[in-house]
């Protein structure tokens, strides 16, 4: 189509680099299911809700996809990237450097269409090694926190359904540095996902906090505001609402002294690199 650049299929000897097709999804979906252990329901959500076909790429061997590798749209500073999710490699193809070619592949027909950074969130811990093997850095961080709140009614507090805009509207509004966005269809996919979890939004003047309840206490799947103080008023208020007297979860930093940091997401420069001012990166539907 006009104004559009095109993936371009390679072969090379008996392999394919492509991008999928819904043809593929039986290949794809027994990809998913005996990399992840997750149902049949949780991939066809990831390839038809949250990524779509057209930004799987994939290697297929003798008329089977054996790896594969979600390029999810995203932006950061005003910079186009992509977001690599559900990375997998058939068990019996595993250790002959298959991933890698993918990767490659990928990477390159992105940048060629205009991306300029791949970002992802490993797996397990031991992942981060695997991608430093290809150009990758940790650059991306999560601030966990627990706290006991005695809860209180906030008479500022706004409670609302996860929405895609509204998150997005809150994150402009509240966070302190810049953060991953995800395109509009993987977007809406996140706040369905946070919807089925019954987390809700709640906003202050002073910030905001993605929440739901969990047993007997509230879990914070993000939150941002504008001082310790604006932080700790918001829980408050959460927990009244949800009758909890402990809290725990994920904020922007810095705003409660039971924090711990820990490493989170990983970005590739795919040109020129660019000032990161400490970007953010959640709810990506890690």
């Amino acid at each position: 189509p006009a104004g559009k650049i095109l993936c371009r299929s390679i072969r090379r000897r008996n392999r394919m680099f492509r991008l999928s097709v819904k043809q593929d999804y039986p290949d794809l979906c027994g990809l998913w299911l005996e990399a992840f252990g997750e149902g049949e329901e949780s991939a066809k959500f990831v390839f038809e809700g949250f990524s779509g076909y057209q930004h799987i790429y994939v290697l297929e061997e003798e008329r089977a996809v054996v790896c594969m590798a979600c390029a999810v749209p995203c932006s950061l500073q005003g910079k186009e990237g992509i977001y690599l999710y559900g990375v997998a490699t058939k068990k019996s193809h595993r250790g002959k450097g298959l991933m890698s070619a993918l990767l490659e592949y990928a990477e390159q027909e992105e940048k060629r269409k205009g991306a300029e950074f791949s970002v992802l969130i490993p797996q397990t811990p031991d992942l981060f090694a695997f991608y430093r093997r290809f150009g990758y850095e940790t650059r991306f961080y999560r601030h966990a926190f627990s706290v006991e709140s005695v809860p209180a009614a906030a008479e500022t507090l706004s409670a609302s359904p996860v929405t895609a805009g509204g998150l997005a509207s809150l994150r402009r509004a509240n966070a302190s540095r810049p953060f991953v966005q995800l395109n509009p269809k993987a977007s809406q996919a996140v706040a369905e996902d946070l919807t089925l979890l019954k987390a809700e939004c709640f906003a202050t003047g002073r910030g905001y906090a993605v929440a739901r309840k969990e047993k007997k206490q509230v879990f914070i799947e993000e939150l941002f505001a504008q001082s310790p103080q604006a932080a700790a008023e918001l829980v408050r208020g959460i927990c009244g609402v949800y009758g909890c007297q402990q809290a725990k979860g994920y904020c922007g930093g810095g705003l409660f002294q039971t924090e711990q940091t820990m490493d989170f997401g990983m970005i590739k420069f795919l040109s020129k690199p660019f000032p990161m001012h400490g970007a953010y990166m959640a709810l990506m539907l890690n």
